[in-house]
């Protein structure tokens, strides 16, 4: 039982510790704009992941208007993050024999990023809250509440925004 104890005291302190590190990665490294196609960047992080999603037992699909490319000046790394925090946060809250999929559109002069899933919701009190620092709707001890602040943060620094809309059950 102790050593069940200190397991799991030992993987907290590790989830925090990934969080530390994650929070002085995006402190202490300049972002890098470049010329970036969000096309591209978005089928190959979905061919990266797609396998291991799908083991899962979710499905994952990646949905776009057309095969152009969608320009955007960002730092590859920041973004490859927030699709990684975004997806697998959708990923922790989808049952099995649920769905997540990605999504790239064009509105205006902007490109629009959407991650969908049919997970369990976000209740309308919790939908202000979700992008603030610390907060987490994990009642198993799992997460620490950083992910999607990091996500609005990534976001703002590439100047665009953010948002999220949900409800229980869907």
């Amino acid at each position: 039982q102790y050593l069940n104890i200190i397991r799991q005291k030992t993987k907290e302190i590790q989830e925090q510790l990934n969080t530390i590190n994650e929070l002085n990665y995006l402190d202490s490294t300049p972002l890098v704009f470049e010329p970036l196609d969000l096309y591209w960047l978005l089928n190959d992080f979905y061919s990266k992941n797609e396998p291991d999603i799908n083991v899962s037992g979710i499905s994952f699909e990646l949905k776009t208007q057309n095969d152009q490319p969608v320009m955007i000046y960002g730092d590859r790394q920041k973004l490859v993050s927030v699709l990684q925090n975004l997806v697998f946060n959708a990923l922790s809250f989808t049952p099995e024999g649920g769905h997540i999929c990605l999504c790239l559109n064009r509105e205006q002069n902007f490109a629009v990023l959407c991650v969908e899933d049919d997970g369990s919701g976000i209740s309308e009190k919790d939908i202000p809250r979700i992008f603030d620092r610390f907060f987490t709707r994990r009642s198993n001890g799992k997460g620490n509440g950083m992910g999607l602040f990091i996500v609005k943060s990534i976001i703002t620094e590439h100047r665009g925004t953010i948002e999220a809309a949900s409800a229980v059950g869907k």
